[in-house]
Parts: structure tokens; C-alpha cells; sequence
């Protein structure tokens, strides 16, 4: 199982670094593999990043920061964040890591997906990741978030929880589950998700500086409730009149049934990390190279004939030698 999370802003008050954060070190206990995040702005752009290693390190890293400074705005639409319990394809290459993306669409799941290949090979679609969520992306990036394409996800097997953005659809967020669990929350002026409902109320109640003492809110203004199960709704970029006049963001719903089971998440974070990036990264047949620069991170999937030349192999970005990450 794997942790999502993400904040949809709908007034003027801005999404915050300290959200983020939050929303995602929150559900770090879902998913200590992977971490990742994308941000959608007014005009529909999207931004991702992301870094194989638990959301309470990747949230500080200098990159995640830097990552922040320059496409978390003020008028910042959307963000999407994920962290991941890897079951298929491995997290050292950056490809397999949430969110799925293909510069059009980028989506973060939480589940397990049995025909996934079955799908890519049926619906003659282009991978871009190894991972069983691919589908997905792939899906959508074909079809759009349009009826026809979540009538083409419930061609899915297996349990999902998903929530996705595209530069095709610019202020328009779906979000879907069939046995994976999506907790919605809605203040003045954001619409906020997660996996669990606790990382929500955490990123509601952020620490602040009064008269030089550190406070804390004891109750925010929200509301709570659990996305119904096997639904897609689509939220749109401007509101709608409902049928008893009042003004709604949910373009359409739709049924969203690809799960016949759903297994509970298993939390075994502190003792488990090492052995499962160990496991991840043994026996591939690429080896990666990573720079030892933390400011620079860049990596390179070194074919055979260069695998020899390690102890000369330098960075083309920053210069600094290079090492391997298995």
C-alpha cells in the first residue's frame, strides 16, 4: 500500500509549504520507499518532483525546498503527493516513483493492480514506468478525464485510490477509489485528501510563533468526510448551479469498481527500510550512478561496456565523481 495526499485551493488563501509537509510525513508510515509531489498552476502547467527515500528525509532535502521556492505560489491550483510502498518496479529509477507522469498527465495511486500488462498490450497504450499504477496515467493521458476514460479504468483489476491532474484539463482534478480509502476535508478555501484523516487534521493545526512562544490551534473550521467507495468524481475550474440551486465544483461522477478485495496496509516502518531498499535495488541489470553532490543528485543508468570506468566516471552537471546506489 502506498499513502496519497493533496490540497485543491478554491479562494485566495494560498496552499502552504507547511501543508505539504504535513500531508505527507503523515502518511510516510503508508509508504517509506518513495516520495513525490506535483503541483498543477492557473494556467495548467505541472510540476513534479520526487526522491526514493521516506517523506520525513525527502522533506528536507534541499532539493524538495528548492522544489517549493520555485512552484509553490501564492495562486498555486493543485498539489498531488505520494508516498510509496513499492510492489512493482524498482524506486532507484526516478521513472517508477510517484507521481506517474508523462509531461501531460501526472497521477499518484494507492493499490495494488493485477492486468496491468494485459491492459498496455490490449489498449495498444506506450508505458513510460514499470510500475502497475502506469496504466493509469496511461489511461487518462489517451483519454482525458472524460466518462468514456474512467469507463475505461474500470476495466482495471485489483484496488486503487487515485487522484490525478493533466495539462490538457488546466483546474480540473479528479479523484476516484474502489477499496483504497480517501478521507476528504473542506475548509473556507481548500479541499484537502489523504489516505488517513489524521495527517489532514495535523496539516490544519501547524505550529506558529506568538509574542515569541510557540502555539498551536486546538480546533480548526472543517468538515470531514470519506469519499464515497467506488466513485469518480471529476472537480472542475469553475462552479456549477446543482439541482436545488446552489453553487457546486463536481462536474460528474461516475462508478469506479476495479476492486473485489481490499487488504489492509501493513505499518512496519523503522525495521523494514533498509531491507526493502536493499531488495529493491539487487540484481538489476543496470547499474545506476548517483552523484555525491546532495545540492546536484543527478543519476545515470550505466550501460555495460562503461561499467568498467567507474573511477573515472564524473558528473556532466557538477563535476564531482560519482558512486553507485547498489
Amino acid at each position: 500500500m502506498c499513502g496519497i495526499c493533496g490540497v485543491r485551493r478554491f479562494g485566495e488563501e494560498p496552499i502552504t509549504p507547511e501543508q505539504i509537509r504535513i500531508l505527507l510525513v503523515g502518511n510516510e508510515r503508508r509508504g517509506i520507499q518513495a516520495t513525490g509531489i506535483a503541483t498543477q498552476q492557473m494556467d495548467g502547467s505541472v510540476q513534479v518532483w520526487k526522491m526514493d527515500e521516506p517523506a520525513g528525509r525527502a522533506v528536507m532535502d534541499p532539493g524538495f525546498q528548492e522544489f517549493l521556492d520555485g512552484n509553490l505560489k501564492e495562486d498555486t491550483l493543485c498539489v498531488l503527493g505520494h508516498t510509496r510502498a513499492a510492489t512493482k518496479g524498482a524506486t532507484v529509477y526516478p521513472r517508477n516513483n510517484h507521481p506517474m507522469w508523462d509531461e501531460k498527465v501526472a497521477v499518484v495511486h494507492n493499490g495494488v493492480i493485477h492486468n496491468d500488462d494485459f491492459l498496455f498490450n490490449d489498449l495498444k497504450l506506450t508505458r513510460v514506468a514499470e510500475t502497475d499504477s502506469d496504466i493509469f496515467r496511461a489511461i487518462l493521458s489517451s483519454e482525458g478525464f472524460t466518462r468514456k476514460g474512467i469507463t475505461t479504468l474500470n476495466r482495471v483489476v485489483g484496488s486503487a485510490a487515485i487522484a490525478a491532474v493533466s495539462t490538457e484539463h488546466p483546474g480540473k482534478l479528479l479523484l476516484a477509489r474502489s477499496g483504497n480509502p480517501i478521507v476528504l476535508c473542506a475548509t473556507e478555501n481548500h479541499l484537502i485528501w489523504s489516505s488517513e484523516k489524521q495527517p489532514i487534521y495535523d496539516a490544519l493545526r501547524p505550529f506558529y510563533k506568538k509574542w515569541g512562544i510557540w502555539m498551536r490551534k486546538m480546533k480548526v473550521d472543517c468538515g470531514f468526510n470519506n469519499m464515497p467507495n467506488d466513485t469518480a468524481w471529476l472537480i472542475g475550474d469553475a462552479p456549477l448551479k446543482d439541482q436545488v440551486g446552489d453553487d457546486t465544483w463536481v462536474e460528474w461522477h461516475n462508478i469506479f469498481k476495479v476492486a473485489n478485495y481490499f487488504t489492509a496496509a501493513k505499518y512496519d516502518v523503522h525495521n523494514s527500510y533498509n531491507a526493502r531498499w536493499s531488495n529493491d535495488h539487487r540484481g538489476k541489470k543496470a547499474v545506476v550512478i548517483r552523484c555525491t553532490n546532495v545540492k546536484c543528485k543527478c543519476w545515470l543508468e550505466l550501460s555495460p561496456e562503461m561499467r568498467g570506468n567507474l573511477e573515472k566516471l564524473r558528473c556532466e552537471q557538477c563535476g564531482v565523481m560519482l558512486k553507485r546506489s547498489e
